[in-house]
Formats: C-alpha cells, structure tokens, sequence
C-alpha cells in the first residue's frame, strides 16, 4: 500500500519549515547551533526546515523550543481552530427552546 500523500499537508509542512528557517536567520542562530540547541545532527534541523513530512514531530517541537516559537505548537490544535467540529456540534443542538 502506498503512503498517504496531501499537497495540502506537504505544503503545511514546507511552510512551517520556512518560517522555522526564517526565525533562524532572523535570531542570527547558525544551523549547527541550532541542531546543537535540539539534541539532533545538522541534517535533522534541516529537514526540520524543508519541512520533510519524515520529520518526527518532537523535533518540530525542539525546534520550536530552541526558537522561543513553542506556544504556536501548544495551540495548533485549539478547539477554536476545530471548524468542522464546532459545526458538528451546532448541528445537534436542540432546534426549539420551550
């Protein structure tokens, strides 16, 4: 069976790990040192920020971390962020209020 493959998450991905480059560059942090700064190889921090969907989760977060940039993970997942659910749920309130 094949991998699931989404332009829609690649993209995601490319994207966060441009940001995470461009935070990089903006902090004046070579990539060796942030490699060091995460606990992984200079190849890992970048594929971190080319944005590899291979990439484990915990090292965007170390990334993230290293970066002062954690709190965006922490609410990347907010129920404000949950469209589809919020309507699920509208959609099963009662219709009429006696």
């Amino acid at each position: 069976m094949p991998p699931f493959k989404s332009e829609t998450v690649e993209s995601s991905l490319v994207q966060l790990g441009a940001d995470i480059r461009v935070a990089r560059i903006r902090q004046r942090i070579k990539l060796a040192d942030l490699a060091e700064r995460m606990g992984v190889s200079v190849p890992t921090a970048r594929a971190v920020e080319q944005g590899r969907p291979t990439v484990q989760i915990g090292h965007v977060a170390r990334a993230l971390d290293a970066l002062q940039m954690l709190k965006g993970l922490e609410t990347a997942a907010s129920a404000k962020w949950d469209v589809l659910g919020t309507a699920m749920e509208a959609d099963r309130l009662p219709k009429t209020v006696r």
